[in-house]
């Protein structure tokens, strides 16, 4: 079992969703890496700690007007996990480790070009 799940109950989703008390942090994580310019997404559930610990990183905290996101930064050797606002205005890095013990919820679906054509 990952410490992330233990400290904050993070867990893979099949969906995006919102709900009180944790709809200033977004359930979509973004994600850069590891191939060159690869950019994907995932689906994450989580604990009001979880959602607690985000506004404690972050200098304004989380609130309607500051609402948050999760951007995984990662390479071949390591993974960084960031809270960022949604205006990009500023970011916090909530904890980094090795690739070879990426967290279980950190799946890799890939984002489709703007211009890709799809029903």
């Amino acid at each position: 079992m990952s410490r992330e799940y233990k400290h904050y109950g993070i867990r893979a989703a099949n969906r995006s969703f919102r709900c009180f008390p944790y709809e200033f942090v977004s359930s979509v994580v973004a994600i850069l890496g590891p191939s060159a310019g690869g950019r994907y997404y995932c689906y994450i559930a989580f604990s009001e700690s979880f959602a607690t610990a985000v506004g404690k990183k972050l200098p304004r905290g989380v609130s309607p007007k500051d609402t948050a996101y999760i951007f995984v930064e990662c390479d071949k050797k390591e993974y960084k996990v960031f809270a960022c606002y949604a205006d990009e205005s500023a970011r916090a890095l909530m904890w980094a480790g090795p690739m070879a013990s990426k967290p279980p919820w950190l799946k890799f679906i890939p984002v489709k070009a703007e211009n890709d054509n799809y029903p």
